[in-house]
C-alpha cells in the first residue's frame, strides 16, 4: 500500500485515501471503511439509524440545544448570509409555502394576529404615528391595488417589478396632490388598468372635478 492509500476493513480492497470519509477520531484522519461500504451500510440500516438518531436527540436534547445556540452565536454573519442567499434563490417557493400555510391555518393565523395586536396595541400605535409619513405611499399604493383587484382592473400578469413601479409613483406624489387614473377604473365608456402608465398627479380639486370622466379627444 502506498502512502496515499488504505485498506478498507469491510470489503478488504485497497483504495485511495480520498475514497474514505474524513474523521478526527482516528489517527489516520480517515474512517476505516470506504465511502462505498459506508453507503451500502446506510442503505441497509436506514430504519435502525433513524431510530438511533431519534433516541439520541431525546436523551441529549438540552446538550444539543446548547451546542446549536453556541454555533449560532459564533457564526451569526455566516448564517445570515447563507439564509439571504437561500431566500433569494427560493423566494417564489417561500411565498407559495406561506400562502399555503395561511390558507390551511386561516383561523389560527387570524387569532394570533388579534392576540398580538391586543398585547402590543400601544407600541403598534406609537410606531404608526412615528412612521406613517414614511409609509404613506406604500399604504395608499396597497389600498389602490386592493380596490383595483375588486374591480378586475389589476392585471393578472403584474409582477413584483410592476408593483414597485406603482409604489414609486405613490411614494413620489407631491404634497397637496393625489394619484389619479388617467383612464378611470370605472369609466362610463372605457375602463383603464391599475398600471404605472395610467397614473398621473392631480390636485385634490382637479381630481374631484375629473371624477370618472375620460376625455378621449
Amino acid at each position: 500500500m502506498g502512502e496515499g492509500s488504505k485498506k478498507c476493513t469491510k470489503c478488504g480492497e485497497v483504495r485511495l485515501l480520498k475514497e474514505f470519509h474524513r474523521s478526527n477520531k482516528v489517527k489516520s484522519g480517515r474512517r476505516s471503511e470506504c465511502v462505498e461500504c459506508a453507503r451500502v451500510y446506510r442503505e441497509a440500516n436506514k430504519e435502525r439509524s433513524r431510530l438511533y438518531k431519534k433516541e439520541y436527540r431525546e436523551i441529549n436534547k438540552e446538550q444539543i440545544k446548547i451546542k446549536k445556540k453556541a454555533y449560532r452565536m459564533a457564526n451569526k454573519e455566516k448564517i445570515s448570509d447563507r439564509n439571504k442567499v437561500w431566500r433569494a434563490a427560493n423566494c417564489e417557493e417561500i411565498k407559495e409555502r406561506k400562502k399555503y400555510y395561511r390558507t390551511i391555518n386561516r383561523a389560527f393565523v387570524n387569532n394570533k394576529k388579534r392576540e398580538y395586536y391586543r398585547e402590543n396595541r400601544k407600541d403598534i400605535l406609537r410606531n404608526w404615528k412615528q412612521n406613517k409619513h414614511k409609509w404613506r405611499g406604500s399604504i395608499v399604493s396597497s389600498q389602490a391595488r386592493y380596490r383595483a383587484k375588486k374591480l378586475n382592473a389589476y392585471p393578472s400578469w403584474a409582477d413584483k417589478g410592476l408593483r414597485l413601479q406603482i409604489r414609486k409613483v405613490y411614494d413620489n406624489c407631491p404634497e397637496g396632490y393625489q394619484v389619479d387614473h388617467i383612464v378611470p377604473l370605472q369609466g362610463r365608456n372605457v375602463s383603464g388598468l391599475h398600471v404605472p402608465w395610467n397614473l398621473q398627479y392631480l390636485t385634490v380639486k382637479e381630481n374631484m372635478s375629473k371624477g370618472n370622466k375620460f376625455d378621449q379627444s
